[in-house]
Parts: C-alpha cells; structure tokens; sequence
C-alpha cells in the first residue's frame, strides 16, 4: 500500500507489515539473496531481505517503492512512534490491580518466564509494528503478554497503533478532548454517572487523575462518533485500557474496538451485538446442545446471559487474570475469541447448569462472576478451535439480514404505539397506514405526492368529486420537512385533525388548505371549496323544508352557495372581496343553523373508513 509493505508467505505462515516510514535504508542485493530488496528499519535497526523470482518482477516492486519511500522521506522527522518496546517496567497502576485482584500464587513466576520468552522472540524476529507474525507468536499471545508489554502489542495487535499514527501531528485527540469539555448533554451526563463505578476498588480511578483520564477519553470518543456516543460498558473497557497504557493510546484502541473489531456493538440499534447474539445461540445449539435443549426446556434466553460478557468483553465475569489473557487473544485474533470463551464457560459451567431446574438461578449463576478453576483459554482454543472467522462469517450474513428486519419491525410497531398514544388514530388504522409506508419500500417511512393521492383514495374515496386538486393542497399543507415528502409523523399529524377534530378544528384545516399564501384569507370560490371539503367528513344535510324530491347533490351544493352569499351579506363583502378567517369562523360557528344543517353531530369518517379497513 502507499504506507506499508504486508507480506505473508503461506508456506511458512510467517506475516510481517513494514511502515514505509520507518525504513531507514534501501539497496538491491542479486548476490546474497539472489535477487532481493534490502530494507533496513529506523526504530529497531533491523534488516529484511525482499526475494523476488526474478529481476523483472524485483524491478517492478522497487520503482513503486522508491517513490512511496521518497515522499514518506518528506514527512516530519521522528514519524516513527516513540514506543519503548523492550521496556522490562511495570506500570504502578497496574501492580496496584494485582494487589486488589486476586491473581494466582505463581503469576509473578509466569511473568519472568513469559518476558524471558519474548524477548528471545523479539531478538530473532523484531518488534513492534515489524514484528514477524509466526505460529511462535501466536503460541506466545494465548499464553499471555507480559505486563510490561502488554499495552504496546494490545496497540500493535489491534491496529491502533496505525490510527494513532495517521494523527500523530495534527493534536486531533487533545482537540477532541478540548471541544467535549464544553459540551454539557445527556451523554456527558450519563458518562459522568458511571465515572467512578469503573473499577471502584482501584485507587487510580478513585484519584483526580484517574478520572479525569477516564473522563477525557469517553467524551473525546462521543465527540468522534455521535452514532455511539456512549453506552455502558465502554467505561469498564476503557478503565482496563488505561491501567496500561496512556490517554491518548487508550483513546485509539477504543476507537478500533467500537470501529473495526466488534462494529455496531454499542451503537443505539446494537446491531453488532444482536447479530452476535444469534450466531452465538445458533453455535450452542451445534457445539453443546445439552445446554441448549435445557435453556429452551426452562425458557432461559442466552442474550440475557451472553450480551453482557460480549459488551464487557469478559471483563468482572471472569477472574481479572483471565480476562487480560482474553483480551490479548482477542485484540490478536478478533471476535473469534469472544465465541469461544463463551462457549468455554457454558462447558465448563454445564453440569452445574444442567443441575439447576429454576431459570432464574440458572441465569444468576452466570450473570454474576465466574470462577473457573480450569484453564479457560486452553478449553477455549482447544475444544473449540473450530470456531474460526470462515465460519463465524458464513452464517453472520443471515443472521444480520434477520436482526435488521427484526429491528425495522420493532421500530415500527414502537411507532405505532407512539402514534397511536398522541393521536385519535385507532391502532388498526395506524397499522394499515404504516403497512401502506412499507409496500413503497422506504423504510424512512415517507412518500411522495403521487403515494399520497393513492393513500387519500382508500381512506377518503370522495375527496376527487370535492376537488380534484385537493390531494395537491393537502400534500402542501402537510409537509413541512420536505416538499417532495411527508413523513408518517406528518401524516398522522396532518390527518388527526381533519380526520378527528371538532368542526371548527377541521373547518381550520380546510380554510388552511386555500389559504396558500398563508395570509388567513381566502376568495368566495375557495371559501366554497373548504366547505364542501368540510361537509364531506359528515352525513348528508337533511332535505330543505320548502324543497321536496331534490336531488341531493343540487341540494347540497345549493345549501352551500347559500352559505357563502350569507356570509358575504353578513360581512359586507362584495364579488371579489377576500374572506378572513376570524370573522368567517364566527358567523359560521355561532350559528346553530350551520349544525343542524349538516348534521355534524354525526360525522362518517370513523365509519367510512372502518369499513374501508375491514374491506381491504
């Protein structure tokens, strides 16, 4: 790529990763290595032979590379991160987690014995970012990353280590950090809630400036990524994080967690995680269906158990030791690790599991810390070592389409639920406008102009015989986003009233709908307009006493000229004048022959469309 050499020879599984940035020396060698590119590093002075079939294809790669290499010789001077990677110190803070944690009698052995073994690994094959990635290595990690480099390979392993490095010159953590101390909102304030549940037993988060590193980080990562913002559990993450590492590298890690290793786990939909969660139910059911038949047998739900450990990553479910070894197989190995340490637990823990009869006790049994004598990593990797990302990615698909749909669904029937609470709609009409929304698909639950003359058509069928333009003037009125759309919000909204208010509420309406230059005034002929629009929401008026055997049509239309010309009369209003809608209001509503002539005690619409309904 434009900043790094990957190479991995699948031969001998050996993968190494080379920053362009970091290589201090490069010549040709067709004699030792016959022919190769030598490369020499910058941050550990060590050297790499490029063996290439032949000249032709060496030349090929050394073009490209020497120009990549020109321009990263143009960056400023020490680009390459300043990391300590042979350091042999262990942070206080991290002394202080052994002391307050309860680790095994033999740790401090194991510790000396793994750094011993690392650094003969580092001697042969580099470190840091240039680490030769073998089985060796991956043999090292599950076994545990020593203390006092565990934070620089969490960095390395996860990737971080590159996000950190594209900001390494433009302050953008501290910027963050900056800006989201002047934010004060509901996120700050929940983040501010958990600050000191993080840890409470360690005096580093119980000091100013424990906190204040915690603080930083959670709200500088909620200024970044307003999707996430902040969700519990990234606090107990990030509190683990600092213990090893400074702010700024924490702040990175976070990043690549919430981002890249486990996506859309702590966003609002979590859909990360529910996906997560089927696949996972779905490998119990292969892997330990004992387990499963017993949780369906006393209807215990595995996402009450599971999704708290996959958000946690472990972290206060298993004994401090094991969940540090957790993570460093999981930032080395991705998400693979999570579903395997499960599934360890659920062995390890079966026959317990299968001795309970109470779903209940069954669920507190593992919601609260688990003590496993056994080596959870070793049961992990070896009895479920077929729980690999080939896998894992070939049945998540499925699950991600269902888990979508199944999130659009339960977002629509909320919605139902909320409309129908702050409106007059009934819940089967909502449904069969919402169900109308969906036949569009357009799961932004909006339509257009001509969608919303056809809905107009099955709700109220007589509207085109009043105008056949009301549809146009309705959609006007109702959209108030856009002017190409109306969402369900504004729909039911815009129709409530109409559909449900008292006469004047809906004679408002129909006044607003001629009312197109919003100047509350409206001509005698779209005076006439609103009042048949209005008249069609009630039964037909009664027969006129002086008038028999009329046709009902004439009659009403001739009842409502003779409105408008009463109130002309009434307003001294002359052809042409303009009618306001205050003094309309008031001649039309005080007078109770307006009532009684239409009848408007009993309006139709709730029947009409009923009947629509249930015929549909």
């Amino acid at each position: 790529t434009k900043d790094y050499i990957c190479w991995h020879n699948r031969t001998k599984e050996k993968q190494v990763v080379l920053p362009i940035r970091d290589i201090a020396d490069m010549h040709t060698d067709n004699e030792t290595y016959s022919p190769s590119i030598i490369t020499q590093t910058k941050s550990t002075n060590k050297k790499f032979a490029w063996v290439f079939a032949n000249s032709a294809a060496l030349q090929d790669v050394l073009n490209v590379l020497q120009v990549q290499w020109k321009l990263a010789s143009y960056a400023k001077e020490n680009s390459t991160l300043s990391i300590n990677l042979k350091a042999n110190t262990v942070e206080d803070r991290v002394k202080q987690l052994q002391k307050i944690e309860e680790f095994s009698s033999d740790y401090e052995i194991n510790q000396q014995n793994s750094l011993a073994e690392w650094i003969k690994y580092i001697e042969k094959y580099g470190c840091g970012e240039t680490i030769v990635n073998t089985k060796e290595l991956d043999k090292l990690i599950t076994t545990g990353i020593p203390d006092s480099l565990r934070g620089t390979y969490w960095q390395i392993c996860s990737g971080a280590i590159l996000l950190k490095h594209q900001h390494l010159f433009d302050n953008y953590y501290k910027s963050l950090v900056k800006e989201a101390s002047t934010i004060d909102n509901q996120v700050s304030e929940e983040i501010e809630r958990d600050l000191y549940r993080s840890f409470p037993n360690h005096p580093y988060f119980q000091s100013d400036e424990g906190i204040s590193a915690l603080r930083n980080v959670l709200k500088a990562y909620s200024l970044r990524n307003a999707d996430i913002g902040y969700c519990q559990s990234m606090n107990i993450i990030c509190a683990i994080l600092l213990l090893y590492m400074d702010e700024e590298s924490s702040f990175f890690v976070l990043c690549t967690i919430c981002e890249i290793l486990i996506p859309h786990y702590y966003n609002r939909a979590m859909i990360g995680s529910i996906v997560d969660q089927s696949l996972f139910e779905e490998l119990v059911t292969q892997e330990l269906p004992k387990v499963h038949d017993h949780f369906v047998k006393l209807n215990v739900p595995v996402v009450a158990i599971t999704m708290p450990w996959l958000l946690t990553l472990f972290v206060g479910y298993v004994p401090m030791e094991a969940s540090l070894r957790i993570l460093d197989c999981f930032f080395y190995s991705g998400v693979k690790v999570l579903f395997q340490v499960a599934l360890a637990i659920l062995k390890l823990k079966q026959a317990e599991i299968l001795a309970e009869q109470d779903g209940y006790k069954v669920v507190q049994l593992l919601k609260e810390q688990i003590i496993v004598q056994t080596n959870l990593l070793k049961v992990a990797y070896e009895d479920f070592m077929l729980i690999q990302m080939k896998r894992i990615n070939k049945v998540k698909y499925t699950h991600k389409y269902k888990a979508i749909i199944d999130i659009e669904h339960n977002a629509i029937k909320t919605k139902i639920n909320e409309l129908a609470h702050s409106s007059k709609f009934t819940e089967p009409l909502l449904k069969y406008i919402v169900d109308y929304f969906l036949t569009m698909e357009n799961y932004s639950l909006s339509i257009n102009q001509e969608q919303f003359s056809t809905l107009l058509s099955q709700l109220i069928p007589w509207w085109s015989s009043i105008d056949p333009k009301i549809d146009q003037k309705l959609f006007g009125h109702i959209s108030k986003v856009s002017k190409d759309s109306i969402t369900l919000n504004e729909l039911v909204s815009g129709l409530s009233t109409l559909f449900f208010g008292s006469p004047s509420e809906r004679f408002k309406v129909c006044f607003e709908i001629y009312d197109t230059d919003k100047d509350q005034m409206i001509s005698s002929q779209e005076l006439l307009n609103a009042l048949r629009f209005l008249q069609s929401f009630y039964q037909d008026p009664a027969p006129l006493p002086n008038v028999e055997n009329e046709d009902p049509k004439t009659k009403l239309e001739n009842l409502l000229v003779c409105f408008v010309g009463m109130v002309r009369d009434k307003l001294n209003k002359k052809e042409g004048d303009l009618f306001e809608y205050d003094k309309v209001t008031t001649e039309l509503f005080q007078k109770p022959l307006f009532e009684e002539s239409f009848q408007i005690t009993a309006p139709k619409p709730i029947a009409v469309l009923t009947a629509n309904l249930d015929q549909k």
